[in-house]
């Protein structure tokens, strides 16, 4: 983000860099939680690069920090995207600030958490238009290729067996030349993620149970960001010192 500012022009450090915001269609803000989001995003941007020691903790200009430091991170990879477990761990070892977890829940313009196969994976929501990333990167196209192999070896095997099954979703994923960029963006937004974890599984395309899966999400992620603007929330503080212990016996 950092960068891309200074290569348009009329940066300077400290400034505010708001982050690109994505929200799914039909999401909406409460009138307080959207004033406090404008606020946010005109606070200096702290590179994620720089020392945040100095900062005050649990404040809003730190949440931003961690925020630009987890944004990096999910930059960085060829998939734009990590497993939360993994990811976690990760953002333990950079010792950013205790419950900085809750950073993904609360900024659902920035982050997108599926829960696909039982396994929740933090997408960085500006790196896709609709289900397709708009940077391919070469090795997921290999990535794809190889997916739709095993797929088709799938699908053989079934036919042999007399249980012959479609792939809709994984043919069009390989037939478009991995997508098109930006096309439609009025429709509901999918990940890569939730394609190939639906190719390695074999789950048909209409599966109805997924799509409550993504309404169910989309629900979670509004009212994670809700609750999560009240600064006296109890829990949130209880979580804090649970985690500053755990940090300290570490």
């Amino acid at each position: 983000m950092q960068s891309y500012a200074q290569r348009t022009g009329g940066y300077k450090v400290g400034d505010a860099v708001p982050f690109p915001l994505s929200f799914p269609r039909g999401f909406e803000l409460d009138k307080k939680v959207r004033k406090w989001l404008d606020d946010w995003q005109r606070l200096p941007y702290i590179s994620p690069y720089e020392d945040g020691s100095h900062l005050t903790p649990r404040s809003d200009i730190t949440e931003k920090r961690t925020a630009a430091v987890l944004h990096e991170v999910l930059s960085l990879t060829v998939g734009k995207k990590m497993e939360k477990e993994v990811l976690v761990k990760l953002g333990e070892a950079l010792r950013l600030p205790p419950g900085f977890r809750k950073v993904l829940a609360r900024h659902p313009g920035i982050f997108y958490l599926s829960h696909k196969l039982r396994t929740q994976t933090v997408v960085l929501r500006e790196s896709f238009r609709r289900h397709m990333l708009v940077d391919k990167h070469p090795m997921m196209g290999i990535r794809y290729q190889y997916l739709h192999l095993m797929h088709m070896g799938q699908e053989e095997a079934g036919k042999r067996k007399g249980k012959g099954r479609k792939t809709v979703r994984g043919e069009q994923m390989i037939g478009e030349e991995f997508g098109a960029e930006g096309e439609n963006d009025d429709e509901d937004e999918e990940y890569d993620d939730d394609e190939e974890e639906d190719m390695e599984a074999g789950v048909a395309s209409g599966d109805e149970d997924s799509d409550d899966d993504d309404d169910d999400d989309e629900e979670g992620e509004k009212e994670d960001m809700e609750a999560g603007v009240a600064s006296g929330d109890e829990d949130s503080d209880d979580e804090d010192a649970d985690d500053t212990d755990h940090a300290a016996k570490g």
